[in-house]
């Protein structure tokens, strides 16, 4: 209990606030405002972490895959039938719109944004050609892609790895990266888990520290004491060891 309310009640409120404030009938899925720089960033604002009144209104991947494993986590944590059938259903919902209106079947990628009024995308720059490595990640931990679309995508992730990059946000952050080590595990494609993490390991090592991202040729940038990047290299190798172990 926490001021009079359980935990999970407080949970129930939260998703009816998504529900009622950021569900968009159209589509049937979540959205908000579009960003850059995970979520610190809007094309019209100065700073732009809240939604206001100069915010781009999207729908990604990301959000709703994010809101399809907390659902799952809702099934688990109630006994009461109503409530897990409510949390069943509407996660069936959220996945099916997902796959309907952010995949992109001919490119076999998530699309980066659906905008609910109007683009705030520069005319001449196609969006539909970036890779959205992040949102990708958390799609495949919700379940949302195929063992098939899921080698497809890794492959791709891989070689935007070899073109160039610059800016912080299109370097090599192994707080994402080791989150698709931690989802090709969870697959069964541990050979290719294991033939990418190596180079994330060997750079910790090499660097001592846990650094936020690397540009262009490995450099290391950013803090040398990211927690993100520490949490998921532990959690995959926790992973490895337990894979290990059941296939002695």
């Amino acid at each position: 209990m926490v001021a009079g309310r359980t935990v999970y009640d407080r949970m129930v409120g939260m998703i009816d606030y998504l529900m009622k404030e950021r569900y968009n009938e159209q589509y049937g899925l979540l959205y908000g405002a579009m960003t850059a720089d995970w979520g610190d960033v809007q094309p019209n604002d100065d700073f732009g972490c809240d939604m206001n009144e100069l915010s781009d209104p999207a729908i990604d991947v990301y959000d709703n895959a994010m809101f399809i494993i907390a659902l799952d986590f809702m099934q688990e944590m109630t006994a009461d039938n109503v409530d897990k059938t409510r949390w069943k259903e509407l996660r069936q919902h959220i996945a099916a719109n997902t796959r309907k209106h952010l995949w992109d079947e001919q490119r076999q990628k998530f699309i980066p944004h659906i905008y609910l009024e109007k683009s705030p995308i520069p005319e001449g720059f196609n969006e539909l050609d970036v890779h959205y490595h992040g949102g990708t990640a958390i799609a495949i931990e919700a379940g949302l892609l195929s063992p098939e679309e899921i080698a497809v995508v890794n492959a791709q992730m891989l070689e935007n790895v070899r073109k160039p990059y610059i800016y912080q946000n299109g370097g090599d952050w192994t707080w994402f990266g080791g989150r698709m080590i931690q989802q090709l595990i969870a697959n069964g494609m541990v050979k290719e888990a294991y033939e990418e993490v190596r180079p994330m390991i060997d750079r910790v090592i090499k660097n001592q520290g846990f650094y936020e991202w690397y540009g262009k040729g490995g450099v290391p940038s950013g803090s040398g004491h990211f927690k993100g990047s520490a949490g998921v290299l532990a959690k995959a190798i926790e992973m490895f060891n337990q894979w290990s172990e059941e296939n002695k």
